[in-house]
């Protein structure tokens, strides 16, 4: 399909279908080639002035840093993703947000971390994306219960 694509220079196609083949290359363990090729769909995203498909790459480009234990970079650019999905791409959003939260909690930032994964698990929720909740909620729950909730009602 890919061949297909850069064939009749379809753009949209080919960045659909690299973003695609990034994951892929991230399920199977292989963040390295993950990280090149979704760096090429994020830059194919930014030629045809994509917002949607930006944010979807810039998410997928983070994935990629996350898994290659480069939580910072992670972060930065899934908070990219976060403001260019913002208003108009919920599903872009939550899984840029559940995945900074994560980033956030493996840098050490469990309060950043509970932050972007509550928000990430009500927008999840509210247009129903169950896996991008679970997702959020999962890293909520490794993140642990919030102390100054915990303390509320105790005394010094």
């Amino acid at each position: 399909m890919l061949a297909a694509y850069r064939r009749a220079a379809n753009l949209r196609g080919e960045l659909s279908t690299l973003d695609e083949l990034s994951l892929l290359h991230l399920q199977r363990g292989d963040a390295a080639t993950g990280l090149e090729v979704a760096r090429r769909a994020y830059d194919m995203a930014i030629a045809v002035r994509d917002r949607k498909a930006t944010a979807q790459t810039a998410a997928t480009v983070a994935e990629a840093y996350l898994a290659l234990g480069e939580a910072g970079t992670a972060a930065a650019w899934f908070e990219r993703g976060v403001e260019l999905a913002r208003g108009g791409y919920p599903y872009g959003q939550a899984r840029a947000l559940a995945g900074l939260a994560a980033a956030r909690l493996r840098a050490g930032d469990v309060a950043g971390a509970r932050d972007a994964a509550g928000q990430a698990a009500g927008t999840a929720a509210a247009c129903r994306f169950r896996l991008l909740e679970g997702r959020a909620r999962a890293v909520l729950a490794e993140a642990g219960p919030d102390r100054l909730i915990t303390n509320v009602g105790k005394r010094a």
